[in-house]
């Protein structure tokens, strides 16, 4: 069992639930933030919905990565926006866009660094799920 998934486990044998929430937040947005910015979206389109990377965009404005957020925001309305030919065939079709919205992305969370934002919120208990002002 790697580390992360035993420090979980461990907080779930001890009932320590709101910092479990908090940890899973932030190996979610790790992991998603590590493969978009590795691969792009491709992993995430050969799913058959785009329900990990609404999920993604919903925790990048819980940790207050606006920018990340709203390139993932606009990539799911172009998806949601492709005929269903297209959708099938994106990666020959539509190749130079998905590179556009990679870029955008890895310039996005370069700037903002959804890790280390999310880290920060796994150490202030309850911020994450706090309305935000103006963002």
């Amino acid at each position: 069992m790697n580390t992360n998934r035993r420090k979980l486990y461990d907080k779930l044998l001890s009932g320590d639930v709101a910092d479990l929430l908090r940890s899973d937040l932030s190996s979610q947005i790790e992991e998603a933030d590590i493969e978009l910015c590795a691969t792009g979206f491709d992993n995430f389109l050969l799913d058959s919905d785009l329900s990990e990377l609404e999920q993604h965009q919903t925790n990048l404005l819980k940790i207050g990565a606006h920018d990340s957020s709203n390139v993932i925001q606009a990539f799911v309305a172009w998806v949601q926006g492709l005929e269903c030919n297209e959708r099938e065939d994106i990666f020959d079709l539509h190749a130079k866009n998905l590179h556009k919205f990679w870029t955008a992305y890895d310039d996005a969370s370069c700037r903002e660094n959804p890790r280390e934002l999310a880290e920060q919120a796994e150490n202030r208990p309850g911020e994450q799920d706090a309305p935000s002002n103006g963002g």
